[in-house]
Protein backbone atom coordinates (compact mmCIF):
# COMPACT_ATOMS: atom_id res chain seq x y z
CA UNK A 1 0.00 0.00 0.00
CA UNK A 2 1.37 3.38 -1.00
CA UNK A 3 0.22 6.97 -0.61
CA UNK A 4 1.13 10.37 -2.07
CA UNK A 5 0.76 13.21 0.48
CA UNK A 6 0.76 16.79 -0.81
CA UNK A 7 3.17 19.43 0.41
CA UNK A 8 0.54 21.50 2.23
CA UNK A 9 0.15 22.65 5.87
CA UNK A 10 -1.81 19.43 6.56
CA UNK A 11 1.43 17.49 6.17
CA UNK A 12 2.89 17.09 9.66
CA UNK A 13 4.78 14.61 11.79
CA UNK A 14 1.61 13.24 13.42
CA UNK A 15 0.15 12.36 10.02
CA UNK A 16 3.38 10.68 8.95
CA UNK A 17 3.38 8.69 12.19
CA UNK A 18 -0.21 7.60 11.51
CA UNK A 19 0.86 6.37 8.07
CA UNK A 20 3.68 4.41 9.66
CA UNK A 21 1.28 2.89 12.19
CA UNK A 22 -1.11 1.86 9.41
CA UNK A 23 1.64 -0.24 7.81
CA UNK A 24 2.08 1.81 4.64
CA UNK A 25 4.65 0.20 2.34
CA UNK A 26 5.82 3.32 0.54
CA UNK A 27 5.17 7.07 0.63
CA UNK A 28 5.69 9.36 -2.37
CA UNK A 29 6.30 13.08 -2.61
CA UNK A 30 6.40 15.25 -5.74
CA UNK A 31 9.49 17.34 -6.46
CA UNK A 32 9.43 19.11 -9.82
CA UNK A 33 12.38 21.47 -9.51
CA UNK A 34 15.64 21.58 -7.53
CA UNK A 35 14.68 24.78 -5.71
CA UNK A 36 11.76 26.34 -3.89
CA UNK A 37 10.98 29.14 -6.35
CA UNK A 38 10.53 26.93 -9.41
CA UNK A 39 8.86 24.06 -7.58
CA UNK A 40 6.37 26.30 -5.78
CA UNK A 41 5.58 28.15 -9.02
CA UNK A 42 4.87 24.85 -10.77
CA UNK A 43 2.71 23.52 -7.92
CA UNK A 44 1.15 26.97 -7.33
CA UNK A 45 1.41 26.40 -3.57
CA UNK A 46 3.84 28.70 -1.71
CA UNK A 47 6.00 26.76 0.73
CA UNK A 48 5.29 23.42 -0.96
CA UNK A 49 8.97 22.70 -1.63
CA UNK A 50 10.11 23.08 1.98
CA UNK A 51 7.13 21.10 3.31
CA UNK A 52 7.85 18.33 0.82
CA UNK A 53 11.49 18.09 1.87
CA UNK A 54 10.40 18.01 5.51
CA UNK A 55 7.97 15.18 4.71
CA UNK A 56 10.81 13.29 3.04
CA UNK A 57 12.96 13.74 6.15
CA UNK A 58 10.15 12.47 8.37
CA UNK A 59 9.74 9.42 6.14
CA UNK A 60 13.44 8.66 6.53
CA UNK A 61 13.33 9.09 10.29
CA UNK A 62 10.29 6.80 10.57
CA UNK A 63 11.76 4.16 8.29
CA UNK A 64 9.05 4.48 5.62
CA UNK A 65 10.38 3.65 2.12
CA UNK A 66 10.44 6.92 0.17
CA UNK A 67 9.48 7.59 -3.44
CA UNK A 68 9.91 10.85 -5.35
CA UNK A 69 7.75 11.80 -8.35
CA UNK A 70 8.90 14.35 -10.95
CA UNK A 71 7.17 15.71 -14.05
CA UNK A 72 9.47 16.82 -16.86
CA UNK A 73 8.35 19.49 -19.31
CA UNK A 74 9.87 22.40 -21.22
CA UNK A 75 10.12 24.53 -18.09
CA UNK A 76 12.38 22.20 -16.08
CA UNK A 77 14.12 19.96 -18.63
CA UNK A 78 17.28 22.06 -18.29
CA UNK A 79 17.40 21.20 -14.56
CA UNK A 80 17.86 17.47 -15.03
CA UNK A 81 21.37 17.41 -13.53
CA UNK A 82 20.34 19.30 -10.40
CA UNK A 83 17.23 17.14 -9.99
CA UNK A 84 19.29 13.96 -10.30
CA UNK A 85 21.65 15.22 -7.59
CA UNK A 86 18.77 16.22 -5.30
CA UNK A 87 16.87 12.95 -5.70
CA UNK A 88 20.03 10.92 -5.16
CA UNK A 89 20.65 12.76 -1.87
CA UNK A 90 17.25 11.91 -0.37
CA UNK A 91 17.80 8.23 0.41
CA UNK A 92 14.89 7.07 -1.73
CA UNK A 93 13.95 3.60 -2.99
CA UNK A 94 12.06 4.75 -6.09
CA UNK A 95 12.05 7.70 -8.50
CA UNK A 96 9.04 7.91 -10.80
CA UNK A 97 9.76 10.23 -13.70
CA UNK A 98 6.72 11.45 -15.65
CA UNK A 99 6.85 13.14 -19.03
CA UNK A 100 4.14 15.65 -19.77
CA UNK A 101 1.07 14.51 -21.71
CA UNK A 102 -0.67 17.63 -23.09
CA UNK A 103 -4.16 16.92 -21.84
CA UNK A 104 -6.28 18.54 -19.14
CA UNK A 105 -4.23 21.08 -17.20
CA UNK A 106 -1.17 19.73 -19.02
CA UNK A 107 -2.21 21.76 -22.07
CA UNK A 108 -1.10 24.87 -20.17
CA UNK A 109 2.52 23.64 -20.29
CA UNK A 110 4.89 23.01 -23.17
CA UNK A 111 6.29 19.53 -23.68
CA UNK A 112 9.96 18.70 -24.04
CA UNK A 113 11.13 18.28 -27.60
CA UNK A 114 12.16 14.84 -28.81
CA UNK A 115 15.81 15.87 -28.53
CA UNK A 116 15.34 17.18 -24.98
CA UNK A 117 13.63 13.94 -23.96
CA UNK A 118 16.54 11.99 -25.39
CA UNK A 119 18.98 14.03 -23.29
CA UNK A 120 16.96 13.32 -20.16
CA UNK A 121 16.76 9.62 -21.09
CA UNK A 122 20.54 9.40 -21.20
CA UNK A 123 20.95 11.17 -17.86
CA UNK A 124 18.50 8.72 -16.28
CA UNK A 125 20.21 5.75 -17.92
CA UNK A 126 23.60 6.78 -16.52
CA UNK A 127 22.12 7.49 -13.09
CA UNK A 128 20.44 4.07 -12.91
CA UNK A 129 23.82 2.48 -13.55
CA UNK A 130 25.20 3.81 -10.27
CA UNK A 131 22.32 4.10 -7.78
CA UNK A 132 20.48 1.48 -5.74
CA UNK A 133 16.98 2.91 -6.20
CA UNK A 134 14.57 2.10 -9.03
CA UNK A 135 14.00 4.69 -11.76
CA UNK A 136 10.61 4.21 -13.42
CA UNK A 137 9.75 6.31 -16.46
CA UNK A 138 6.06 7.00 -17.10
CA UNK A 139 4.55 8.14 -20.42
CA UNK A 140 7.88 7.87 -22.22
CA UNK A 141 7.87 4.29 -23.36
CA UNK A 142 10.67 5.11 -25.79
CA UNK A 143 13.04 5.31 -22.83
CA UNK A 144 13.03 1.50 -23.10
CA UNK A 145 14.26 1.84 -26.68
CA UNK A 146 17.01 4.20 -25.51
CA UNK A 147 18.15 1.72 -22.85
CA UNK A 148 18.19 -1.16 -25.32
CA UNK A 149 20.22 0.89 -27.80
CA UNK A 150 22.73 1.87 -25.13
CA UNK A 151 23.08 -1.71 -23.90
CA UNK A 152 23.48 -2.95 -27.45
CA UNK A 153 26.19 -0.39 -28.21
CA UNK A 154 27.96 -1.42 -24.99
CA UNK A 155 27.99 -5.03 -26.16
CA UNK A 156 25.18 -6.19 -23.88
CA UNK A 157 22.59 -7.73 -26.20
CA UNK A 158 19.12 -8.63 -24.91
CA UNK A 159 18.62 -12.19 -23.65
CA UNK A 160 17.94 -14.85 -26.23
CA UNK A 161 14.83 -17.01 -26.45
CA UNK A 162 11.19 -16.22 -25.87
CA UNK A 163 11.82 -12.90 -24.13
CA UNK A 164 14.39 -11.60 -26.59
CA UNK A 165 13.93 -7.92 -27.37
CA UNK A 166 10.64 -7.69 -25.47
CA UNK A 167 11.63 -7.05 -21.88
CA UNK A 168 14.02 -5.00 -19.82
CA UNK A 169 14.67 -6.58 -16.45
CA UNK A 170 15.26 -4.05 -13.64
CA UNK A 171 18.56 -5.39 -12.32
CA UNK A 172 19.12 -2.57 -9.83
CA UNK A 173 17.02 -0.81 -7.24
CA UNK A 174 15.31 -1.73 -4.01
CA UNK A 175 13.77 -5.21 -4.49
CA UNK A 176 10.66 -4.34 -2.49
CA UNK A 177 9.86 -1.11 -4.33
CA UNK A 178 6.34 -0.77 -5.71
CA UNK A 179 6.04 -0.59 -9.48
CA UNK A 180 8.90 -2.73 -10.76
CA UNK A 181 7.91 -3.99 -14.21
CA UNK A 182 10.03 -5.77 -16.79
CA UNK A 183 7.44 -5.36 -19.58
CA UNK A 184 6.25 -2.19 -21.24
CA UNK A 185 3.19 -0.64 -19.63
CA UNK A 186 0.96 1.55 -21.76
CA UNK A 187 -2.61 2.84 -21.85
CA UNK A 188 -4.82 -0.25 -21.91
CA UNK A 189 -1.78 -2.50 -21.87
CA UNK A 190 -0.97 -3.64 -18.35
CA UNK A 191 -2.85 -0.66 -17.02
CA UNK A 192 -6.32 0.88 -16.92
CA UNK A 193 -7.96 3.77 -15.09
CA UNK A 194 -11.22 4.15 -13.16
CA UNK A 195 -12.35 7.73 -12.60
CA UNK A 196 -14.25 9.17 -9.62
CA UNK A 197 -17.64 8.07 -10.97
CA UNK A 198 -16.55 4.57 -12.01
CA UNK A 199 -15.85 5.12 -15.71
CA UNK A 200 -13.32 2.66 -17.12
CA UNK A 201 -10.67 4.16 -19.41
CA UNK A 202 -7.34 2.93 -20.81
CA UNK A 203 -5.57 5.69 -18.86
CA UNK A 204 -6.25 8.88 -16.99
CA UNK A 205 -4.49 10.59 -19.90
CA UNK A 206 -6.47 8.62 -22.48
CA UNK A 207 -9.97 9.15 -21.14
CA UNK A 208 -11.94 7.17 -23.71
CA UNK A 209 -14.79 5.74 -21.62
CA UNK A 210 -15.34 2.05 -22.36
CA UNK A 211 -17.69 1.11 -19.51
CA UNK A 212 -18.50 1.80 -15.90
CA UNK A 213 -17.82 -0.36 -12.87
CA UNK A 214 -21.45 0.07 -11.76
CA UNK A 215 -22.70 -1.74 -14.86
CA UNK A 216 -19.69 -3.55 -16.35
CA UNK A 217 -17.08 -6.07 -15.22
CA UNK A 218 -13.69 -4.36 -15.10
CA UNK A 219 -11.89 -7.55 -16.14
CA UNK A 220 -14.26 -8.11 -19.06
CA UNK A 221 -13.83 -4.56 -20.33
CA UNK A 222 -10.05 -4.83 -20.09
CA UNK A 223 -9.90 -8.25 -21.73
CA UNK A 224 -12.55 -8.03 -24.44
CA UNK A 225 -13.42 -4.41 -25.27
CA UNK A 226 -12.30 -3.71 -28.86
CA UNK A 227 -10.60 -0.42 -27.99
CA UNK A 228 -8.58 -2.07 -25.20
CA UNK A 229 -7.73 -5.11 -27.31
CA UNK A 230 -6.53 -2.95 -30.21
CA UNK A 231 -4.32 -0.88 -27.91
CA UNK A 232 -2.40 -4.09 -27.19
CA UNK A 233 -1.84 -4.87 -30.88
CA UNK A 234 1.45 -3.35 -32.11
CA UNK A 235 0.54 -4.21 -35.71
CA UNK A 236 -2.01 -1.38 -35.63
CA UNK A 237 0.56 1.31 -34.86
CA UNK A 238 0.93 4.00 -37.51
CA UNK A 239 3.68 6.25 -38.82
CA UNK A 240 7.21 5.68 -37.64
CA UNK A 241 5.98 3.66 -34.64
CA UNK A 242 4.43 1.17 -37.05
CA UNK A 243 7.73 0.89 -38.94
CA UNK A 244 9.95 0.75 -35.84
CA UNK A 245 11.89 -2.35 -34.80
CA UNK A 246 11.09 -1.44 -31.16
CA UNK A 247 7.31 -1.28 -31.56
CA UNK A 248 6.78 -4.32 -29.31
CA UNK A 249 9.35 -3.29 -26.71
CA UNK A 250 8.30 0.36 -26.73
CA UNK A 251 5.17 1.20 -28.71
CA UNK A 252 5.34 4.90 -27.90
CA UNK A 253 2.94 6.67 -25.55
CA UNK A 254 -0.58 5.91 -26.72
CA UNK A 255 -1.88 8.63 -24.39
CA UNK A 256 0.40 11.25 -25.95
CA UNK A 257 -0.54 10.12 -29.45
CA UNK A 258 -4.20 10.51 -28.47
CA UNK A 259 -3.60 13.95 -26.95
CA UNK A 260 -1.50 15.32 -29.81
CA UNK A 261 -2.92 13.56 -32.88
CA UNK A 262 -6.40 12.57 -31.69
CA UNK A 263 -5.51 8.98 -32.67
CA UNK A 264 -4.41 6.43 -30.07
CA UNK A 265 -2.48 4.47 -32.74
CA UNK A 266 -0.62 7.43 -34.25
CA UNK A 267 3.14 7.73 -33.90
CA UNK A 268 4.78 8.95 -30.70
CA UNK A 269 5.19 12.69 -31.43
CA UNK A 270 8.35 13.15 -29.34
CA UNK A 271 10.73 10.41 -30.44
CA UNK A 272 13.95 11.08 -32.35
CA UNK A 273 14.05 7.62 -33.89
CA UNK A 274 13.08 6.94 -37.47
CA UNK A 275 13.36 3.53 -39.09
Amino acid sequence: MGTIPAGTPRLNLARMQSLQASGVDQVAFSIDAPGAADHDAFRQVPGSYERTLQGARWAQELGIPLQINTVFHKGNQHQIDELCDLVESLGIVFWEVFFLVPTGRGTQLESCTAEEMETIFHKLYLLQKKVSFVIKVTEAQHYRRHVMQQERSAGNPPPTGRKSGKEISPTTGHPGAIGRSSKVVNAGNGFCFIDHVGNICPSGFLAEIRGNTRTHSLSEVYRTDEFFVNLRNPRLLKGKCGRCEFKVTCGGSRSRAWAVHGDAWAEEPFCVLER
